[in-house]
């Protein structure tokens, strides 16, 4: 009797018995693996670059943040650098503003010369002194001039300090009066001298006459007009008469005299 081999079982006995049914399903298996590996290491792929953009990102930020603070450094850096220019300005102007309050020098001569003038020079300006006015009246001087000074002339003073200076003031005019212009004497019967009266102004005759004898004055026109009996009287005689017309003059007296003849104006 012929004997038959036992037929194997599980996966082995089903890949004997079915050997081409076994290859494909083999290769689709090792497809499947090969998809599932290859998607897998795609993955892993992205993961890394996802990876690498976050870490450039992490960079971009940290480089950002440096140039912020290098930025900052230098902003801090030229602030203090100002403030230290700053500082010695203000050092070196109080340096100089020490030295001009002590410094001191001689006061010059500023008399003869006006305000403006005095204020302009050189040592004055150099010294920082402070020039102060007083107003006086001075008919020796034309207005706007220095006539006196205090400190006076070569005094030491120090910087910062005043000169006080006297400034001639124009005198007020003065009032209108009765100013004689021409004075006319004589004894016994005498024509006088001539004498003019001005257009427009007030005139009159001031007259004396002590003796007790007749006293007479007569006015007349030059060269020789009559216009008027001023005085004719016995005894001492003192007044005056008004001249009421402008023009050429003489009189005609009687007895012993002594004659103003005055106008009313302001004494020169």
């Amino acid at each position: 009797m012929e004997q038959t081999s036992p037929q194997a079982t599980g996966l082995f006995g089903w890949i004997a018995r079915k050997p081409k049914q076994a290859f494909w399903v083999t290769l689709v298996v090792a497809l499947v693996v090969g998809i599932g590996i290859g998607a897998a290491g795609g993955g892993s792929d992205q993961a890394s670059a996802d990876k690498a953009k976050s870490d450039a990102s992490a960079v971009r930020t940290q480089l950002a943040s440096a140039r912020a603070d290098l930025n900052d450094a230098q902003a801090k850096n030229l602030a203090l650098t100002r403030d230290v220019n700053t500082a010695k300005q203000r050092a070196a102007t109080a340096e100089t503003a020490v030295k001009r309050l002590s410094a001191k020098a001689e006061v010059p001569d500023l008399t003869g010369t006006d305000v403006d003038t005095a204020r302009a020079d050189d040592t004055v300006h150099q010294l920082g002194w402070k020039i102060r006015t007083v107003r006086r009246v001075s008919a020796s001087a034309d207005a706007g001039t220095v006539i006196a000074q205090s400190p006076k002339e070569g005094a030491p003073l120090k910087a910062g300090r005043s000169v006080t200076l006297v400034v001639a003031l124009k005198p007020p005019p003065k009032p209108k009066q009765w100013v004689t212009i021409k004075t006319l004497t004589g004894a016994s019967s005498t024509k006088t001298e001539e004498f003019h009266v001005p257009s427009g102004a007030k005139a009159r005759l001031n007259y004396s006459m002590p003796e007790d004898g007749n006293n007479a004055i007569i006015l007349y026109r030059a060269p020789k007009e009559y216009i008027d009996l001023v005085l004719n009287e016995i005894g001492p005689q003192h007044g005056t008469t008004r001249l009421y017309e402008p023009g050429t003059f003489y009189l005609d007296v009687t007895g012993s005299y002594t004659i103003e003849v005055q106008v009313f104006k302001r004494p020169s």
